[in-house]
C-alpha cells in the first residue's frame, strides 16, 4: 500500500508539474503566433525583386574588382547621363563588347547563373546601375578613378531604409539608413524615368524611345538623348519701358560684375515697366502687347507659362521625409534624419528627385484639359544638408541638420500657352513626387471664368484681345469637366491656383542665378576684372501649399 500510495502521489506531482509547463508552452506558442501576425507585410509593400537585385549586385561587385575595363565602361556610360542622371540602363549596355572581347553580361555570367540573368531581363527590364555623388567630393562619376577604385555595390530596396552592400569578395554588410558613405559605391535600382515600351502605351506615355524601341522616357524632361535648343529675339515697345536688363556691382577687390537677364525673360521686365503704378495685367502685355495706350493686340504663341523655381516649405525635416518616405512613417531620431525614397534606399542611392506637374486648364467647350509634365531636382539643390563624420566609422557621414533652399530649374519647364480666348483666366496646378507608374483616372467638375473681349481685326488680320483685363464686356462663367489622373504611390504635395491677372514679378530686382557647381552665381568669365553673371528675377511667390512653393512665369520659347 505504501508503495502504491507513493506511486500515486509521485504521478500526481508529475502531472501538476508538467501541466503548467504545457500551458506556458502553449501560451508562448500562441503569443509567438500573435506576434508573427503583427509583422506580416502586405504584398504591395514587399520588394519582390530584392533577391534578384541582390544577386546581381553581388556578382557586379566581384566583376568590378576583377575587370578594370568594366569599371571604365560603366563610368563612361554614366557620364552620358542619358536620363539626366548618372544612370546606366543595364539592358542597353549588357551586350556591348569591351576591348577584352567580353561583354558585361558575359563577365557577370561567371558569378551569376544564365537563368538568373534571364530573369533580370524579364522581371526587371529597367534595372539600372547608378553612380551616386557622395559628400565632401569623396566619390562621383566625374572623379571615379577606375584604375584604382573598385566600388562596393549597394541595392536600393523598396520599403526599407537600410542599404545592403556587397564587397569584392561578395560579402554582405548593411549600411544603416542614417549613414552616407564617403567611399566608392554603386547602386542597383529600378529606373523611375523610363519604362519598357510595352508599358508605355498602357500608361499613355508618348515620348522618344531608346534602345531600338525597347524603352521610352516617361516624359521628355528626362530625355537627354534628343537635343532641343530654343533661340530667338523679343519684340518690345517703348511704352514706359526702361530697357534695363542688367545690374552692375563692384566687389571689395574692385572687380566689376554684371548680372544680365537672359533675353527670354526680358519681356517680363518690360511688362513690369508698362504697368508699374498703373492698373493692368502684366500678362496682357507679355501675351498680347497691350498697354494703357494700345488696347488691341493678337496672341503671341511663342510664349509659354513655365516653372522657373521650386522650393519645399515648412519644417525641412518633415519635407525631406515627405518626399523620401519609405519604411513606415517618416521620422527623426535624435540628431539623425531617417527616411528614404519610396521604391528604396536613402536619397543618395537614387540621385535626383522626380516631380510630376499636373495643370488643369478650363476650355470653353466645357471639357477641361489635364496637362502633365515632369521636372528633376538634385537633392542638394532642394535641401542644404549638414554632416559630421561618423565616430564609429570615419568612412561614413551622419546627417545632423537640413534646411529648405530654392531650386532654380536649369531650363524653365514649359507648361502651356495662356490664350484667354481658349483657356480660363485661372488654372490649377498640382505637384507630386514620383514613386510609381500605376495610374487611374476620374472625372471631376468645376466652375471656370473666361474672357469674352475678343474680335477679328482687319489691321492685324487675326483675332485680337480688345481692352485691358476683361474689357468692357462681362466675363463668362462655365462649368468645366476634367479627366484627372492619380498615380498610386506618389507623394501628393497639394494644389495651387494661378490667375492670369497675377503679377509675374513683384519688383524689378535682378540677381544672380545660383551656380550648382558651387555657392556663387553662375558666371561666364570675360576680362580678368569683369564677370558676366546669368540673372534671374523676383518671381511672384504666392503659389504655395503646405508642402511647396512654385515660381511661374511666361517665357519666350523661340
Amino acid at each position: 500500500m505504501k508503495m502504491i500510495k507513493f506511486d500515486f502521489f509521485k504521478r500526481l506531482s508529475l502531472v501538476l508539474f508538467v501541466l503548467p509547463i504545457c500551458f506556458l508552452s502553449c501560451q508562448e506558442d500562441f503569443l509567438k503566433e500573435q506576434a508573427n501576425e503583427h509583422v506580416i507585410i502586405p504584398d504591395d509593400l514587399v520588394d519582390n525583386n530584392l533577391q534578384l537585385k541582390s544577386e546581381f549586385a553581388k556578382a557586379l561587385a566581384i566583376v568590378l574588382d576583377e575587370h578594370q575595363e568594366a569599371r571604365s565602361f560603366i563610368k563612361n556610360e554614366a557620364l552620358k547621363k542619358f536620363d539626366h542622371d548618372y544612370d546606366v540602363l543595364y539592358d542597353l549596355i549588357k551586350d556591348e563588347k569591351l576591348n577584352c572581347g567580353l561583354t558585361l553580361e558575359e563577365m557577370l555570367s561567371k558569378h551569376m547563373s544564365a537563368e538568373k540573368l534571364t530573369q533580370v531581363k524579364e522581371q526587371i527590364p529597367t534595372l539600372t546601375i547608378f553612380v551616386p555623388e557622395l559628400p565632401e567630393n569623396s566619390f562621383s562619376a566625374e572623379i571615379w578613378e577606375t584604375d584604382n577604385d573598385a566600388p562596393f555595390v549597394g541595392v536600393r530596396v523598396r520599403y526599407d531604409n537600410n542599404v545592403p552592400m556587397y564587397d569584392a569578395m561578395g560579402n554582405k554588410t548593411i549600411l544603416p539608413a542614417d549613414r552616407i558613405p564617403t567611399y566608392p559605391v554603386l547602386i542597383i535600382k529600378e529606373n523611375e524615368r523610363v519604362v519598357a515600351s510595352n508599358e508605355a502605351s498602357s500608361l499613355g506615355i508618348m515620348s522618344r524611345s531608346i534602345g531600338g524601341q525597347k524603352f521610352a522616357f516617361i516624359d521628355s524632361v528626362f530625355d537627354n538623348v534628343s537635343q532641343r535648343i530654343y533661340q530667338g529675339t523679343l519684340v518690345t515697345t517703348t511704352d514706359n519701358i526702361t530697357g534695363v536688363y542688367e545690374k552692375t556691382t563692384t566687389d571689395s577687390r574692385g572687380n566689376v560684375h554684371k548680372t544680365v537677364v537672359p533675353e527670354s525673360l526680358r519681356k517680363i521686365l518690360d511688362a513690369y515697366d508698362v504697368y508699374n503704378g498703373r492698373n493692368g495685367w502684366q500678362r496682357d502685355y507679355i501675351y498680347y502687347n497691350l498697354t494703357p495706350t494700345r488696347t488691341q493686340g493678337p496672341f503671341h504663341y511663342n510664349i509659354k507659362e513655365c516653372i522657373m523655381a521650386f522650393e519645399m516649405v515648412g519644417n525641412a525635416d518633415a519635407c525631406l521625409a515627405k518626399i523620401s518616405d519609405q519604411d513606415g512613417d517618416p521620422r527623426r531620431n535624435g540628431n539623425n534624419i531617417y527616411g528614404s525614397r519610396r521604391g528604396g534606399g536613402t536619397y543618395w542611392t537614387d540621385g535626383e528627385f522626380e516631380f510630376k506637374v499636373k495643370v488643369y486648364v478650363g476650355n470653353k467647350n466645357s471639357f477641361g484639359t489635364e496637362l502633365i509634365s515632369y521636372f528633376r531636382v538634385n537633392p542638394t539643390h532642394l535641401f542644404a544638408l549638414k554632416y559630421i563624420r561618423d565616430r564609429n566609422n570615419s568612412q561614413n557621414m551622419v546627417i545632423t541638420g537640413v534646411n529648405n533652399i530654392r531650386a532654380y530649374l536649369e531650363t524653365p519647364l514649359p507648361l502651356f500657352e495662356w490664350d484667354l480666348e481658349t483657356y480660363s483666366a485661372n488654372v490649377k496646378i498640382a505637384i507630386e513626387e514620383v514613386d510609381a507608374t500605376e495610374v487611374v483616372k476620374q472625372a471631376i467638375e468645376t466652375t471656370s471664368e473666361f474672357a469674352t473681349n475678343f474680335s477679328f481685326s482687319s489691321t492685324f488680320g487675326a483675332k485680337v484681345k480688345t481692352g485691358l483685363q476683361f474689357g468692357a464686356s462681362n466675363k463668362e462663367t462655365r462649368k468645366t469637366t476634367y479627366e484627372c489622373s492619380t498615380t498610386y504611390g506618389n507623394d501628393e504635395l497639394g494644389e495651387t491656383i494661378i490667375n492670369f491677372a497675377d503679377d509675374v514679378i513683384i519688383n524689378r530686382e535682378i540677381f544672380g542665378k545660383p551656380n550648382y557647381d558651387g555657392d556663387t552665381p553662375r558666371t561666364t568669365v570675360g576680362e580678368t576684372s569683369s564677370n558676366i553673371i546669368e540673372g534671374t528675377l523676383d518671381f511672384n511667390g504666392k503659389y504655395q501649399t503646405g508642402w511647396y512653393k512654385i515660381f511661374i512665369a511666361p517665357v519666350k520659347m523661340n
